[in-house]
C-alpha cells in the first residue's frame, strides 16, 4: 500500500544536515570495501573534498513550482488530487524528456556567488514509475493503480532508468567534463515487518554512470545491490531529518561532469519517492548547549542542521547543530525573539539564566564565540535570584492588628522592583491613628524612600513601612471674651487635661468665667480646669462660659429686682419704726 506521507517535505533540512551525523574527517582514507565500481566511503568518518562543493544537484528544497518544469516531451502531466501545487509526470514512451530549471546551484569559487543549475531528465526503461513535483521536491517515485479508490499492489517491482544532464543556466550548455559536484538520495526505505508483504517493501537507487563516490554510514540501514546500488534493508525511516535514524537511510554521491545515469526501484508493495539531495563539503563541528545544573527543568536550544551559508565571514545565529571551523556564532539568547529558543524553555529554581559560556563556572556570559576545529559545548550561566521582602514595621505604640503585606518575591539581580503593595503613601486608613509615609530602606526615620521601578536590586532587600502618628488639638475659644491659651496637641484616642490656670488667660468685663463647654451656647459637655477631655480622631474646641457680675440695677421683672424691692421695703419699715420709737421716748422725757 502506498505510504501517505510525502518525504519531500523533509528533504530540505536533510540536504545540509546529513553530513553532520557525527564528527567527520576530511576525505583521504581508504574507501570501504564494497562490491561496486566506485569507492564507497564511511560517512561517519569522511566527507567529500572541498572541490565538490561548487556544484550542488538538489531537487529537494522550498520554492519549487510547476513553472520550473519546461520543455515537456513525452509525459502525461496531471495535477495531484487534493494536493495543491503537486503535479504528476507519467512517461508515455522511452526517450521522454523534460527540463527542470530549479535543480540546485553552481557556485563561483572565487566570489561565492551562485546561479541556478538546470537538469534535463530523459527516461529509458520504466514500469509504474513517474516524476512527482511538490512545493519542496521534484522526485522519482513509484505509483499504484487504483480500483474503486483502493490502491492495488503491483504485480512486480517497479523501476525506472534515467539520464540526467546537468546544465549551466548561464550558458544553457551541459557542465564540462572537469566539473565536480555532490548529490545524494534521501529516505531509502526497507521492509517494515509490521506491514503486509514486508519482503516487497523497499526502495533503492543504482548509480549507473557519471558517479565517482558513494557515501553511507557504517551503521546504515541500507544494503548493496546491482550496479553501485543501495536499498533499504530492514526498516522504514519515519523520523524527521536531523536524526541518526534518518541519516541511516541516506546515500550520498559525488560526480564529475554533467551526465548522470541512475536506476530507481520500488518493491511491488510500495510506491516510495526519493529526490536528489546534496551535502556540503565543509567540515562541520557540533555545538552543544548544556543546562549546567541538575535541577533545571525544560530544554536547551533544539539546534538542528547546518548554516546554508558555510562562509566564516558572516556571523551565524546559534540555532544550528553544526558549524564550520572559525565561524562566528551569536549564541541563542534568552529573549523572546526570532531565534530558536528563549529562557522560558529552561528554568532553575531560585535562579535566573543570563546567557551561555564555554566556561561552566563563568559568572558572565559570552554573547558570541568562534567555532574551534572540534565540537564545542557552551554552558548555561545561572545567577541566584535576590529576594525582595515587605516589613510593615508596626509602630510600638500601636496595639491593634496589622493588615497583611505582599508576599516576598524573587528577582534576577539588576532588575527593578515594581510596588505591589496596595498601601498608598499618605493614607490614614491603614491603621488607626497613623499616617502611612511609604516604604523606606531602613527602620529609622532618616532612611530614604525605596525607589520602586528605578532602583536595580542586587542583593536581598527588605523595605519597611514608615508611620507618623496622627495628632489632634484641643482649642480654647474665648466665646465673647478676650485672651488666648495655647492649643494642646495630642494623638488620637487620648485624654487631655485642661490646665488649672486656663481661666486666667481670659477675661470679660462684667462677667466671671464659670467653666468650659463643647458648645458655645453651653448645651454641650461641660468641663472645668483640671478635668480630662477625651480626644478621639478630630480637633475639639472648648468655649468659655461667662456669668455677669451684679454691679447695676437688675432689669425689671428679674428675681433679683424682686428681692431688692422686698429688702428695701423691710429696711424702710424698720427705719420708720425706729423713728417712731425715738419720737415717743423724747415726748415722755
Amino acid at each position: 500500500m502506498a505510504r501517505a506521507r510525502s518525504k519531500g517535505v523533509r528533504l530540505l533540512t536533510a540536504v545540509v544536515a546529513l553530513l553532520c551525523a557525527l564528527p567527520m574527517l576530511v576525505m583521504g582514507a581508504t574507501p570501504a570495501t564494497a562490491a561496486a565500481t566506485i569507492p564507497v566511503y564511511d560517512l561517519d568518518k569522511q566527507i567529500l573534498p572541498p572541490e565538490y562543493a561548487f556544484v550542488r544537484f538538489d531537487t529537494a528544497h522550498d520554492g519549487i513550482t510547476g513553472s520550473d518544469v519546461t520543455d515537456v516531451d513525452g509525459f502525461r502531466v496531471e495535477p495531484a488530487p487534493n494536493a495543491a501545487g503537486t503535479y504528476l509526470y507519467y512517461p508515455t514512451r522511452q526517450g521522454a524528456s523534460l527540463l527542470f530549471r530549479n535543480a540546485g546551484e553552481l557556485i563561483d569559487s572565487a566570489t561565492g556567488q551562485s546561479r541556478p543549475l538546470w537538469a534535463k531528465y530523459t527516461v529509458h526503461n520504466y514500469y509504474q514509475e513517474r516524476l512527482v513535483l511538490t512545493p519542496n521536491t521534484f522526485a522519482i517515485g513509484g505509483y499504484f493503480n487504483y480500483v474503486n479508490g483502493i490502491p492495488q499492489p503491483n504485480p512486480k517491482d517497479t523501476s525506472s532508468e534515467w539520464t540526467v544532464t546537468l546544465i549551466d543556466s548561464a550558458t544553457g550548455q551541459p557542465l564540462t567534463a572537469d566539473m565536480k559536484g555532490s548529490t545524494g538520495f534521501i529516505d531509502l526505505d526497507g521492509p517494515d515487518p509490521n506491514q503486509p508483504n514486508p519482503d516487497h517493501r523497499f526502495e533503492g537507487v543504482e548509480l549507473l554512470s557519471g558517479f565517482n563516490g558513494a557515501y553511507v554510514r557504517s551503521d546504515a540501514h541500507l544494503k548493496q545491490y546491482g550496479v553501485n546500488g543501495w536499498m533499504g534493508d530492514h526498516d522504514e525511516n519515519r523520523d524527521e531529518w536531523g536524526t541518526v535514524h534518518a541519516f541511516q537511510h541516506y546515500l550520498g554521491a559525488t560526480f564529475t561532469g554533467g551526465t548522470l545515469r541512475v536506476r530507481h526501484k520500488n518493491g511491488s508493495a510500495t510506491a516510495f519517492n526519493t529526490a536528489y539531495s546534496p551535502f556540503n563539503s565543509t567540515v562541520p563541528y557540533r555545538l552543544h548547549y548544556d543546562p549546567n545544573a541538575s535541577d533545571t527543568v525544560g530544554n536547551t536550544p533544539k539546534n538542528t542542521g547546518v548554516p546554508n551559508d558555510m562562509s566564516t565571514t558572516t556571523v551565524m545565529h546559534g540555532c544550528y547543530a553544526y558549524y564550520p571551523s572559525q565561524a562566528r556564532i551569536n549564541l541563542a539568547t534568552g529573549a523572546k525573539d526570532a531565534d530558536c529558543w528563549d529562557s522560558s524553555q529552561l528554568t532553575r529554581p531560585h535562579h535566573t539564566f543570563i546567557g551561555w559560556s564555554r566556561d561552566p563556572k563563568a559568572t558572565e556570559p559570552e554573547a558570541q564565540i568562534v567555532m574551534p576545529k572540534h565540537d564545542e559545548t557552551v554552558y548555561a550561566i545561572w545567577v541566584p535570584n535576590v529576594r525582595f521582602t515587605y516589613d510593615a514595621d508596626k509602630p510600638a505604640e500601636y496595639t491593634g492588628s496589622m493588615p497583611g503585606v505582599p508576599d516576598a518575591r524573587e528577582f534576577s539581580p539588576g532588575a527593578t522592583v515594581p510596588n505591589t503593595s496596595p498601601w498608598k503613601t499618605g493614607a490614614t486608613n491603614i491603621i488607626r491613628g497613623w499616617r502611612f509615609d511609604g516604604w523606606k530602606t531602613g527602620r529609622d526615620d532618616t532612611s530614604a524612600a525605596y525607589g520602586f521601578d528605578t532602583t536595580p536590586i542586587t542583593q536581598d532587600t527588605t523595605v519597611y513601612g514608615s508611620w507618623t502618628p496622627l495628632t489632634i488639638n484641643l482649642h480654647y475659644d474665648p466665646n465673647g471674651g478676650e485672651g488666648s491659651h495655647p492649643s494642646q496637641n495630642t494623638r488620637w484616642d487620648t485624654t487631655v487635661t485642661i490646665p488649672d490656670d486656663v481661666n486666667g488667660s481670659f477675661h470679660r468685663d462684667g462677667f466671671t468665667l464659670t467653666g468650659w463647654n463643647t458648645q458655645a451656647d453651653g448645651k454641650g459637655t461641660a468641663y472645668q480646669p483640671g478635668k480630662g477631655v477625651p480626644m478621639v480622631d478630630h480637633d475639639v474646641t472648648l468655649y468659655a462660659q461667662w456669668a455677669p457680675v451684679a454691679t447695676t440695677m437688675p432689669e425689671t421683672g428679674s428675681a433679683t429686682l424682686a428681692w431688692l424691692i422686698g429688702g428695701g421695703a423691710l429696711v424702710l419699715l424698720i427705719a420708720v419704726g425706729a423713728g417712731v420709737w425715738m419720737w415717743r421716748i423724747r415726748r415722755k422725757a
